[in-house]
């Protein structure tokens, strides 16, 4: 089932022999919950700072959601019993990060860019879950592997991206590192897209395996990862492109 280690664990347990097998219904349920989770409270969060000015649960809170939503992660797909209550944690975390973010976005850029950005969003999934299904686009080893090692390569390029921001801008000069940063946030929302696919295959073939259905919390879990991290991407690329306007 390739390298995702919830793919291996599927294996390693014998996934066939459940009595109560995981369905696309039930992931998509679960996906559900989660959004609304973020959908609410990032709508608190968001209202907070546009209304006003202010950052729900405070500024250490903000910083610490996405520390504490990553911890939440790693819990969720390491015991599929915690995976449903911090699975709710991360969506929790999210939602007030995601809020806070939207709302400074809206206040630079314009109401309208957090629309644009969520029907792009599902914009992007409906396509990218029609380039599966038809076959279109395959998900194989070589393709995780590429994208694993893309990601990789996005994660350096952005860390590498921050001291040159702040310590040597005139090396490249403004538009040379405008044009740097435009470039990883156009590859960033490619390959968030394309994660969305591997998504879908990781249920497909979940499903298709008979495993268990504790495992639909932590493949929607993965799911609404996926696709937050796209509409922030998302939310940057049109940002780019409303500074340029102006």
């Amino acid at each position: 089932m390739g390298s995702n280690p919830l793919m291996r664990s599927i294996e390693k347990h014998h996934a066939g022999e459940s009595a109560t097998p995981a369905t696309y219904g039930g992931v998509l349920f679960r996906c559900g919950i989660l959004l609304t989770f973020v959908v609410a409270i990032g709508a608190f969060s968001y209202t907070g700072v546009v209304q006003r000015g202010e950052i729900v649960g405070g500024l250490w809170f903000f910083l610490l959601a996405p520390i504490i939503g990553l911890i939440s992660v790693i819990v969720a797909m390491r015991s599929l019993n915690l995976a449903p209550f911090f699975s709710i944690i991360y969506a929790i975390c999210q939602g007030v990060f995601l809020g806070v973010i939207s709302g400074i976005y809206t206040i630079a850029f314009g109401d309208g860019i957090v629309p644009t950005a969520v029907m792009a969003t599902i914009g992007v999934a409906l396509a990218m879950l029609f380039l599966y299904r038809s076959g279109i686009i395959r998900v194989t080893s070589r393709f995780r592997k590429v994208m694993f090692v893309a990601l990789i390569g996005l994660l350096l390029s952005g860390l590498i991206m921050i001291p040159l921001f702040l310590f040597v801008p005139q090396i490249f000069g403004v538009e040379g590192m405008m044009l740097m940063y435009t470039a990883i946030v156009v590859i960033s929302v490619i390959v968030a897209s394309l994660y969305l696919v591997i998504d879908f295959d990781d249920i497909q073939k979940t499903v298709q395996a008979g495993a268990d259905r504790q495992y639909e919390w932590p493949l929607a879990l993965s799911f609404i990862i996926t696709l937050l991290w796209l509409y922030v991407e998302l939310l940057r690329l049109l940002a780019i492109i409303s500074s340029q306007r102006r």
